[in-house]
């Protein structure tokens, strides 16, 4: 929360005005857990949406190998957050 905080701060005095859309990865998996903190970075916020990308050990093992990251759950969550930014922003693709 602290970088994320920090990073808002220096965004918003680039680029007052664009929506802010936050993506958390590597949350835990509960669902309690990921509730407080959209609400905690909602409140923290100006927020237009928070979206957990799930982990995928794909990831990582791409990132060690210099290759793109293999179809899995990772890459679905990053298809459902272009749809996000489309929903925010209009027709990005």
């Amino acid at each position: 929360m602290t970088r994320l905080l920090a990073w808002t701060v220096d965004a918003r005095r680039l680029a007052p005005e664009t929506p802010l859309l936050v993506v958390v990865n590597r949350a835990p998996a509960t669902r309690s857990r990921r509730a407080e903190l959209y609400a905690e970075i909602l409140a923290a916020l100006p927020a237009v949406d928070v979206v957990f990308v799930a982990s995928d050990e794909r990831v990582s093992d791409a990132a060690w190998n210099g290759l793109p990251v293999a179809r899995g759950v990772f890459t679905k969550a990053i298809d459902g957050l272009a749809d996000v930014i489309e929903s925010i922003l209009g027709d990005v693709r």
